[in-house]
């Protein structure tokens, strides 16, 4: 971790929605005294964001599962530990011959590692309406792409911090633009900090027309707690200028120590990035395996960014609460996670929980 923290640091110097499942609609009445115009009606829906997001990032056609792998599973007579019979919303993992179901819930498998111990899984699941949620125990089922079951014990992440360690970096646009902001701002980034495990990893930076970290230590990363970081000396000034920052992020969470650690860099911006392709592709192909996360707060839409990110959102409505909801859904698809450990099953064939 410590070769892992001192190159992040390196790299950050250089230089992953509508969001929480809310009832109903959002009404604007746009008045107008010009008998010339006519009032203009904006109907906003709070569409569930968490559906979209996903933190595998699936690129390799080769990860997409076969239809006849999927005909297979959907012949399996797969039962949750309380003898409930699962049937939609399993995830499969074809290379460790991995399929994973919960009553009720959909699965995704976020990596399997092999370790001495044996084989860990860490996923997450969802309820009918996308939301990410912690599975009731004897609600999941392991079972082999042939129907075989499998035994495991089942923990949330938090409880088992190496089975998949975080790093987290949160990257803050504080161009003079951004100033009317940067207060709701700071405040959103304090209470991201403060939900995600205490076990994972974080840095806080901010650019303009140079960059600067916020760790309130000299290694730049750290415990994900806002006491950690010094949010208070973000403050808004200068230009738009994010390739340097970014590619140094990407070059760093490209360490070979953090290979199997889940990454995501989360973006807050309201500018256009300069359009310079040649460093716009340099970026993109550093980029990895870190889940990107950008909330834009610009009136045009930035193409290059929504490209570049697994999960982008275009702001409307109220700051603090929309960008509030935004970082609870990123944090909760973080600190929700589910860690199985497989086992040997007893004698008797009864399954973990």
């Amino acid at each position: 971790m410590r070769t892992f923290r001192s190159t992040l640091l390196a790299g950050v110097a250089f230089g992953a929605l509508a969001l929480a499942p809310t009832p109903g609609a959002t009404i604007t009445l746009e008045t107008t005294i010009d008998p010339d115009r006519e009032v203009r009606i904006t109907l906003q829906r709070m569409v569930d964001f968490e559906r979209s997001v996903s933190l595998r990032v699936r690129t390799d056609p080769a990860l997409v599962t076969p239809a006849r792998v999927q005909e297979l599973v959907a012949s399996i007579d797969m039962r949750d530990g309380m003898g409930l019979r699962i049937t939609r919303g399993q995830a499969i993992d074809v290379d460790h011959d991995i399929v994973l179901g919960a009553s009720g819930l959909t699965a995704e498998i976020m990596r399997i590692n092999q370790t001495p111990q044996g084989m860990t899984i860490v996923a997450s699941f969802r309820d009918a309406s996308g939301k990410i949620v912690a599975p009731p125990r004897d609600s999941l089922a392991v079972y082999t792409i042939g129907g075989e079951p499998l035994c495991f014990e089942q923990a949330m992440i938090a409880q088992e911090p190496d089975a998949m360690p975080m790093a987290f970096v949160l990257l803050i646009d504080r161009s003079g633009s951004m100033d009317d902001v940067m207060p709701d701002v700071r405040r959103a980034a304090a209470t991201f900090l403060d939900a995600l495990p205490d076990t994972a990893s974080c840095a806080v930076a901010s650019f303009a027309d140079n960059m600067k970290t916020h760790a309130t230590n000299q290694l730049g990363v750290a415990q994900c707690q806002p006491a950690n970081f010094d949010l208070g000396g973000i403050s808004a000034g200068g230009g738009t200028d994010l390739f340097p920052p970014l590619a140094g992020i990407y070059a760093a969470m490209r360490d070979p120590e953090a290979a199997d650690w889940q990454k995501a860099v989360i973006i807050v911006t309201d500018g256009a990035v300069n359009k310079n392709t040649e460093a716009a592709d340099d970026v993109a192909a550093l980029k990895g395996d870190a889940v990107t996360f950008t909330y834009f707060l610009g009136g045009q839409e930035e193409r290059w960014l929504k490209d570049l990110s697994d999960n982008y959102l275009t702001h409307e409505g109220h700051l603090p609460a929309m960008l509030g909801q935004y970082f609870e859904v990123v944090s909760d698809a973080y600190s929700q996670q589910t860690v199985l450990r497989l086992t040997q099953c007893p004698a008797t064939g009864g399954r973990g929980g």
